[in-house]
């Protein structure tokens, strides 16, 4: 019977081992798969930005397409902390890149009837590249 108690209360300790292993691995994983921490403060121009940008992972990403001949066309917004990002506006044949743009903002856009015009006060309050 002793023999039996031992057999379970090792079963139990190795369960709870093993329990924690996986939880400290898939806490790793979560980690290893965003890279957008490791972006630098400032780019050299605004190509190498969209490159840097755009290859790594986000935790919060998002893009809208509009169908229309000029103007704004579509946007891409990136982000670490799900507070404030990246905004890649794609206009006519360039894009443009605003930084620090709060989820809200981004939000905000999405959901506008004129994205255009919001955009255009994006340029007053963010750093474009």
């Amino acid at each position: 019977m002793s023999s039996m108690k031992f057999g379970l209360s090792t079963c139990l300790l190795l369960t709870v081992w093993f329990t924690s292993e996986a939880q400290e691995k898939n806490y790793e994983v979560i980690s290893t798969a965003v890279t957008c921490d490791k972006l630098p403060t400032s780019f050299e121009n605004k190509d190498q930005a969209y490159e840097l940008i755009t290859s790594s992972k986000f935790r919060y990403q998002q893009n809208f397409k509009i169908r229309r001949k000029s103007g704004l066309k579509a946007g891409e917004f990136y982000s670490c902390d799900n507070e404030k990002g990246f905004l890649i506006a794609h206009i006519n044949s360039y894009f443009e890149i605003y930084i620090d743009v709060s989820t809200n903002d981004w939000e905000a856009l999405t959901s506008s009837n004129d994205p255009e015009k919001l955009l255009q006060s994006f340029t007053m309050k963010y750093v474009k590249m």
